[in-house]
């Protein structure tokens, strides 16, 4: 370096304090690399105690799809405490670290198919705790990168894709919570405060809302506000106190004592930016595991447009992490692994040079092998 570009600035190792090794992993100085949360075992929750400059190294496992565990195992194999899983498992405590994550968080499932997709919105869900949690701190933290992006051969790890090139659910996740544009709600106490982070160099007005939801979509509870967030900025711009809202203590105070009406709701917030750009997040008054989610009916409606298709998809109630696949083919869709948090259809599109495997002949043909699921089949 000193020799073929003297003028460069070389950082010569991360973590680092500004390019020295006087106090690497300092929060206040420099890179940070951060494993309480997975190594540690920590809560998702931990990401908002700490305020890095810089998150050069942070993630959280998940197994490769179903299909890439498929091409490396028997029948018999598909277990994951099985000689052939576990030889394809470096890390030797991973395993029962997603089982400990799966446990604080979701049911336990009947199938390793099951398995798989929960290691995956585990994944997803960890790693968006931390970026947006820096993210509403712009200033103070100015980057955040998790490990990894992809495989060197096919096995679970920290990736985002598979070894064989398939998106987990992290990697669709990512295009939203790292989007030059986005929109992310923070949970303290009984207030819920609605975030909108532009990375933009221009000046963004937007308008904003939260709403406490029923399952069925019902409007409990809402609050609105309009704003800007300044280039390269995060604003809060709206908040809620459920201590304050009166039909929802009146929900609290009028039900039994065997039940709970926080499992039958949610939190939606929704960040509309001027330009058209649109981002929704949700959140849960508790676990995945104590909620009870009805199972929704999903209705699709596939078209053709050019050298695309688009999936019309709607759903009669609360639908999370709503995952996308196409029987005999591998595809990328335009988004996936998302919440369905009202009757408006969603359109996600599916381009021609994103499918591989089986050929989709037309739009009945795709229809036809459209799966869907979402967490009120993990059971």
């Amino acid at each position: 370096m000193r020799e073929n570009a003297p003028d460069v600035f070389y950082w010569p190792s991360s973590p680092s304090s500004g390019g020295c090794f006087d106090d690497p992993d300092n929060e206040n100085n420099g890179d940070t690399h951060y494993w309480a949360v997975w190594h540690g075992q920590l809560p998702f929750t931990d990401f908002g105690n700490h305020f890095f400059r810089f998150c050069s190294e942070f993630g959280f496992q998940s197994f490769p799809c179903m299909k890439t565990i498929e091409s490396f195992t028997e029948k018999a194999d598909r277990n994951i405490f099985s000689r052939v899983m576990e030889s394809h498992q470096k890390n030797d405590s991973a395993n029962g670290k997603m089982l400990y994550y799966l446990s604080e968080n979701f049911r336990c499932p009947s199938t390793l198919e099951q398995t798989v997709y929960v290691s995956q919105i585990l994944q997803g869900m960890a790693v968006r705790y931390g970026v947006e949690h820096w993210r509403r701190n712009r200033g103070r933290c100015m980057g955040a990168l998790y490990w990894q992006v992809n495989d060197n051969w096919p096995a679970p790890s920290w990736s985002s894709i598979d070894y064989f090139g398939r998106w987990k659910a992290l990697h669709y996740m990512a295009k939203e919570f790292y989007a030059r544009m986005a929109g992310s709600m923070e949970v303290k106490g009984s207030r819920i405060y609605l975030w909108a982070e532009n990375e933009t160099s221009e000046n963004q007005a937007f308008r904003m809302r939260i709403s406490l939801k029923k399952m069925d979509f019902t409007v409990i509870e809402r609050v609105t506000a309009s704003g800007n967030a300044e280039a390269f900025s995060s604003a809060c711009g709206v908040w809620i106190d459920l201590e304050d809202c009166s039909t929802y203590q009146r929900l609290k105070q009028s039900s039994g004592s065997d039940e709970d009406p926080d499992e039958k709701m949610f939190l939606e917030g929704v960040v509309e930016y001027e330009n058209g750009t649109v981002r929704r997040s949700v959140e849960t008054l508790l676990p995945y595991k104590y909620l009870s989610l009805p199972q929704p009916v999903f209705t699709t409606e596939v078209f053709r447009e050019k050298t695309a298709y688009k999936i019309r998809l709607k759903a009669d109630s609360f639908a999370a992490f709503v995952e996308l696949s196409v029987e005999g083919s591998d595809v990328i869709f335009s988004e996936n692994y998302f919440h369905m948090t009202d009757r408006e259809p969603k359109v996600i599109t599916l381009k021609d040079e994103d499918i591989s495997g089986t050929t989709v002949e037309d739009a009945d043909d795709l229809a036809r092998r459209i799966r869907i699921r979402s967490a009120a089949d993990i059971s």
